[in-house]
């Protein structure tokens, strides 16, 4: 939906960052102060990453399919030309996070996402290591737990200082709690 997302840039404009905001498609409203830069696919949003950077601060909180359609048919495919069923081969998007980490210069906070629906702390800590970011933010996306697509949200953050848990709140609450603690890391 990109509630998050938009709330963090929001929160950020608030607190006085100068906000490239690089978004999928949603439907919602842009944040006002924010240099808005609309993709529609995983591989657009990389090279817009890596077009409109260098950043202190990198932010992914957009929820990018891990995996896209490897060829796109050019026209519907009719029922009437077609076998019972269809195979469709998928590939890896690209991981943008991952990309971000690799950057040189290399922003001074890269803070990524981990939606899970099981064994959150283990792959959060996991996505921390592996990506080599420096924050990751988790939270449990199972659709028991009513956070995704909806307007709150329950964070853990995960970074080398150890695990630091939040309570359920708004997503625009939690952005703002995000801001101050960007903030206080770079007092």
């Amino acid at each position: 939906t990109g509630l998050q997302g938009t709330a963090i840039a929001e929160a950020l404009v608030s607190a006085g960052g100068s906000v490239t905001f690089i978004t999928g498609p949603v439907n919602l409203p842009m944040p006002k102060g924010a240099e808005i830069v609309r993709v529609d696919t995983a591989s657009t949003m990389l090279q817009n990453v890596i077009k409109h950077g260098p950043y202190d601060i990198a932010i992914c909180a957009a929820a990018v399919s891990d995996w896209c359609l490897k060829q796109i048919a050019a026209h519907k495919l009719k029922k009437e030309n077609s076998v019972n069923s269809l195979n469709l081969k998928l590939v890896k998007t690209p991981d943008i996070l991952k990309n971000i980490c690799d950057l040189a210069p290399r922003p001074k906070l890269i803070v990524g996402f981990a939606a899970e629906t099981d064994q959150l702390e283990k792959n959060a800590l996991k996505k921390l290591k592996s990506k080599r970011c420096d924050w990751i933010l988790a939270n449990n996306v199972d659709s028991k737990t009513g956070v995704m697509g909806q307007t709150d949200t329950k964070i853990m953050l995960f970074s080398a200082k150890g695990k630091k848990t939040f309570p359920r709140m708004s997503k625009k609450d939690f952005s703002k709690l995000l801001a101050d603690n960007i903030s206080k890391e770079f007092e």
